[in-house]
């Protein structure tokens, strides 16, 4: 097993400014679809300097960018509910193998939603654990109601062979694509 939890992260010294964080790739593996985060345009807000521009990297490309326009000071609820939230690495891996979906359960398409000739592409976030099962199934592109709870209520059923780290088995994010089309 050969997790790579770390990153290489660079602080100005100046001013401490946390400048970019960089997701290093061995030769054994495929580059990181994020290789590099890199901050700038820091402004004071309260006690800290905060970044205003954040610009993701796939090699030297630039795959995101993005720019804080104004930041709201927070209430104290508001900030307990994000100390309330665990933070999560996900490890990097030299030897991956993907995932296997091995129990595939195809949505019906609604009776309603095939008269009124509803269509499109449900895509739902999930995390395959390291049993095989989805969690966290979270609706990230909307279709109609019915069809989005057709995909939702074929995928909880679904089952994969886990990704995994060598010969152990992770859990590891991925997003769910379910189309509905009707043939003419």
């Amino acid at each position: 097993m050969d997790y790579k939890d770390s990153a290489d992260i660079v602080f100005d010294e100046a001013t401490g400014n946390l400048l970019s964080v960089e997701y290093p790739s061995s030769e054994n593996s495929n580059p990181p679809d994020i290789s590099r985060i890199a901050y700038s345009t820091f402004n004071k807000v309260g006690e800290r300097r905060i970044p205003f521009e954040v610009r993701a990297f796939r090699g030297r490309t630039v795959v995101a960018t993005v720019k804080v326009l104004e930041i709201t000071p927070t209430t104290a609820e508001i900030l307990r509910y994000f100390l309330l939230r665990q933070i999560r690495v996900w490890p990097q891996c030299d030897d991956m193998q993907n995932p296997e979906l091995v129990n595939p359960v195809q949505p019906r398409y609604p009776p309603s939603a095939r008269s009124n000739g509803e269509l499109g592409r449900v895509i739902l976030y999930a995390v395959i654990e390291a049993d095989g099962t989805l969690s966290h199934l979270t609706l990230i592109q909307r279709a109609t109601p019915a069809l989005e709870s057709a995909a939702a209520e074929a995928i909880r059923q679904w089952h994969y062979k886990p990704a995994a780290c060598g010969s152990t088995s992770i859990r590891v994010e991925t997003s769910l694509p379910v189309d509905f089309w009707l043939q003419h």
